[in-house]
């Protein structure tokens, strides 16, 4: 079992990093564990610094709603709705 965050790619800074969003804070994260490319707005689960999984958006949506107790088809992709995610 891992705990990750779930979190949206807001930019590739440089060849094999992101930065994304949590809970409104901007991270840093390796994409070295990725085999799959990520582009700006792709929703990502990070884990110890490292993006370990690409989710759909709608995906996402109902992780970060059923972490933080609320209804998935009312959630909204803010990033006040940023939780930890368990993988």
């Amino acid at each position: 079992m891992c705990l990750g965050q779930i979190c949206q790619v807001r930019s590739l800074p440089a060849e094999g990093l992101a930065a994304v969003d949590h809970e409104g804070l901007e991270l840093t994260v390796s994409l070295m564990a990725l085999r799959e490319p990520v582009g700006r707005g792709d929703w990502v689960v990070v884990h110890s610094g490292f993006v370990l999984e690409r989710l759909g958006r709608d995906e996402a949506l109902e992780a970060l709603a059923l972490r933080a107790g609320t209804d998935p088809d009312h959630a909204s992709p803010g990033p006040t709705h940023h939780a930890e995610a368990a993988t």
